[in-house]
């Protein structure tokens, strides 16, 4: 389904990968990228400090995904430029989320609307505690 609902980022030049296999988001794009609703001085300040990635996290085979057999919830970011937000609604529905979406959300979803974050994750531990 990534393919179908490919991402900006995945259609760019800007994911870098280093000889030892890790991977990047080139720090000129970062802020366009992951960020783009937070201030640029924050944003250019993530893109700098940003933690390189194991190319290898994306090999990865789940055999038994806990949404299958638990609730789950999620948000869809819904100017998400790493992840298409398209692809997060499949996701949503193929799991039968829990969902929110966030209008105008980066990838940062979680630094430029907290709020609405920490609502979605009390949701989800008051589900739990049942």
């Amino acid at each position: 389904m990534a393919r179908k609902f490919s991402s900006d980022l995945a259609k760019s030049r800007f994911i870098k990968s280093t000889s030892d296999d890790f991977n990047y988001l080139d720090q000129v794009a970062f802020p366009s990228y992951f960020a783009a609703d937070l201030p640029q001085a924050q944003a250019k300040f993530e893109a700098n400090s940003q933690i390189l990635t194991s190319i290898s996290n994306f090999a990865g085979i789940v055999t038994t995904p806990a949404w299958r057999v638990k609730p789950s919830w999620v948000i869809v970011a819904g100017a998400d430029r790493i992840i298409n937000p398209e692809l997060e609604r499949w996701y949503a529905k193929r799991a039968n989320s829990h969902t929110l979406e966030i209008t105008g959300a980066s990838h940062s979803v979680y630094e430029s609307h907290p709020k609405e974050v920490a609502a979605i994750i009390e949701k989800a531990a008051q589900a739990a505690s049942r």
